[in-house]
């Protein structure tokens, strides 16, 4: 068996490929086939000879039916005296790089998954045979040409801020939401390429991570109109293989074959969409980041609001503070503890900017009201207050009976005055339970406010005096001609995703969002914030000359109005001061108070077979491993000091006999 170094050299993998000489070669195959996970010899027919290499896809004969695979190594495993190997059924074409099958080993032990599934994702969506060919400046030979005039970009990059980012190799840069990230992108790329230049190197390919599809496309088409060669994936996987400058995608795009990687950057590092929902709930954030440290190559986050343990991982760099400022929208916090139980959903101040946004005909304004699930939230009739529990100072709900869950199904709308009295009063989140007295002043009038979207809908309607469009989940997309000029859309925070622009965006009950028992609830309330940003625009952006400022909402600027009983929650002070950083102070001393990630490593069990994987973990990885839960519950939690330990222990506990869902790091916890 002879080898060489098709495709590349050390830069390039490498890709060995085998040259027939002598006896039939043997490789090792990992099967396209969920339940097995482990890999078996075959030899290689002298016609595919040269035409195979590690991470090659294949065809196969397992247990007398045809398969895929891919090949994942070189030479034999032991096998019994007299046993004959099978040649290999066919060649499917290109597959993952061998970097990328090492990391997929890795991804499986991190999530406790199969090899398999992180190949497939890694495998181009077609049949790859060949790979174009690339000139030195990463144009295929069809494409060459002067390249178009760039345009001009949103907004010029500090080059401080940049060198700072760039000379991290876990570095965190924080753009305000309403920024333009891809100038900032190009300036990344520009600054590798003049360091590679200076030291004679070639520059290494930048990788560049989106949550959004649409998002990804963009920055594709940006950088095309800059004369840059792109590669967007899946579907130009083949390109990004033979070694376009850029390549840009979604989550998958992590997982992406490379030839020589010079730096990965994830757009939006706070978005949940880098993260599968399936299992193995892999995130595409933390897979970008050791790919990158695996390959000594920097990987630059960015986002307007670092979570916890991004702020744990890396160095963060930041825009001066004016320019953070005016990235922002005006944030404007309406304190409802002191209102008239008697004004419903909207306060006075809400209904002024409502209707003069409507009046001035301009971009839609947009209301979120985010009902989930069943909780009930609780507030003093007399000073206004939320119920707040008095072990983890989580605001409490009233403890609601097995047929009043029933009669609620399929309501769109309950009474926003319901009644608390004699209910007691239950924590979400940690369980516990006391009488229905406000803490604050021990008064025994508290109410339940839970309105659905449609109450909200209507309510809105007769205050505006206008038609109200209600989006939901099923809802596509808005184009600006698809609304009227001052139209009012309601909606979950799934309006947030719908429409792409708006004079005014009003979180109708903010404290949903705030009061959620998940350990992050504060980052996923922060997020939406940003999301809400976005549509209402930057300060210098609304307040451009010659715009037409509605009555009642100063100046012009797009604007966020949040309604809210807990006005001091860092997340609203965090917005209103348009600084992440007081959230995110808060945050960490809570976390690392109640040892929670960063400051450990979790997993949720649930299904069939997780009560049985449950016990065998108390049992044998106990105390580095501490598990909680009930079969009542139906879920266990795992909680442990590191992700190697927690990881170590999943792989080394046998498999249960029923079925059970790994899900490592989760985010309903």
């Amino acid at each position: 068996m002879g080898v060489d170094t098709e495709g590349g050299g050390a830069a390039h993998g490498p890709r060995a490929r085998i040259t027939a000489s002598g006896p039939p070669a043997v490789v090792q195959v990992l099967p396209d086939v969920p339940a097995v996970d482990r890999t078996f010899s075959y030899t290689v027919p002298e016609r595919f000879a040269g035409g195979v290499a590690v991470g090659t896809r294949v065809r196969i004969v397992l247990h007398g039916r045809r398969v895929g695979g891919w090949i994942v190594a070189f030479g034999a495993l032991p096998i019994a005296e007299g046993v004959t190997l099978r040649p290999l059924a066919g060649l499917s074409g290109w597959g993952p790089f061998p970097d990328v099958i090492e990391l997929a080993a890795w991804g499986a032990w991190r999530w406790a998954g199969r090899r398999a599934t992180f190949l497939r994702t890694a495998s181009p969506r077609h049949v790859v045979r060949s790979l174009p060919e690339i000139d030195d400046a990463g144009w295929p030979p069809a494409e060459r040409g002067a390249a178009p005039d760039p345009p001009e970009a949103r907004g010029r990059p500090d080059d401080a801020v940049v060198d700072a980012a760039a000379g991290e190799h876990r570095g965190i840069l924080r753009i305000p939401p309403c920024a333009d990230t891809r100038p900032w992108v190009e300036a990344l790329r520009r600054h590798d390429i003049r360091r590679a230049t200076h030291n004679g190197q070639r520059p290494g390919q930048l990788l560049v991570l989106h949550p959004a599809t649409d998002g990804a496309a963009a920055v594709a088409a940006y950088f095309r109109h800059r004369g840059v060669p792109v590669g967007l994936l899946p579907q130009e996987w083949d390109r990004a293989a033979a070694g376009v400058p850029v390549v840009v995608g979604t989550r998958v795009a992590a997982w992406a074959s490379l030839p020589w990687l010079g730096r990965v950057v994830v757009l939006d590092a706070h978005d949940e969409r880098h993260r599968e929902e399936r299992a193995p709930t892999w995130d595409g954030r933390v897979v970008a980041a050791e790919r990158a440290a695996l390959s000594g190559v920097a990987c630059t986050l960015m986002t307007p609001c670092p979570t916890v343990e991004q702020l744990a991982w890396g160095e963060l760099v930041t825009l001066p503070r004016p320019a953070e400022h005016q990235g922002w929208p005006v944030v404007e916090v309406v304190d409802r503890r002191g209102d008239d139980p008697r004004l419903g959903l909207f306060s006075e101040r809400v209904v002024t900017a409502v209707r003069a946004a409507v009046a001035a005909r301009g971009d839609p304004v947009v209301c979120v009201y985010n009902r989930t699930g069943a909780a009930r939230l609780v507030a003093c009739n007399g000073c206004g207050s939320l119920a707040r529990c008095e072990v983890c100072d989580a605001p409490v709900a009233t403890a609601r009976s097995g047929q009043e869950e029933a009669e609620d199904q399929g309501r769109r709308a309950v009474s926003a005055r319901a009644r608390g009295e004699g209910r007691e009063l239950v924590c979400p989140r940690c369980g516990a339970r006391r009488p229905p007295v406000c803490a604050s002043c021990g008064r025994r009038q508290i109410r339940v406010v839970q309105p659905g979207v449609g109450r909200v809908a209507s309510a809105l309607e007769a205050l505006a005096g206008t038609p109200v469009v209600e989006i939901g989940k099923t809802s596509g997309p808005l184009l600006a001609t698809d609304l009227p000029a001052g139209a009012v859309v309601v909606g979950t925070e799934a309006v947030l995703h719908r429409v792409h622009r708006a004079a005014l965006v009003v979180f109708v009950d903010f404290d949903q969002e705030l009061v959620a028992a998940r350990f992050r609830a504060g980052e996923q309330a922060f997020a939406r914030l940003v999301l809400a940003a976005r549509l209402a625009g930057s300060r210098r952006a609304r307040s451009r000359p010659g715009a037409r400022p509605p009555a009642g909402v100063a100046d012009g600027r797009g604007r966020v109005v949040v309604q809210t009983r807990a006005p001091d929650h860092p997340v609203v002070r965090a917005a209103a001061a348009a600084d992440p950083s007081i959230l995110a102070q808060e945050d960490t001393a809570t976390r690392r108070a109640l040892a929670l990630p960063p400051f450990s490593a979790l997993a949720e069990l649930s299904g069939p077979g997780a009560g049985e994987l449950a016990s065998w973990l108390g049992d044998e990885c106990s105390p580095a491993v501490e598990v909680s839960g009930s079969h009542a519950q139906g879920r266990w939690l795992v909680r442990g000091p590191d992700h190697a330990t927690v990881c170590d222990a999943l792989r080394a506990a046998p498999a249960p006999r029923a079925h059970v869902r790994i899900d490592v790091d989760p985010t309903g916890v």
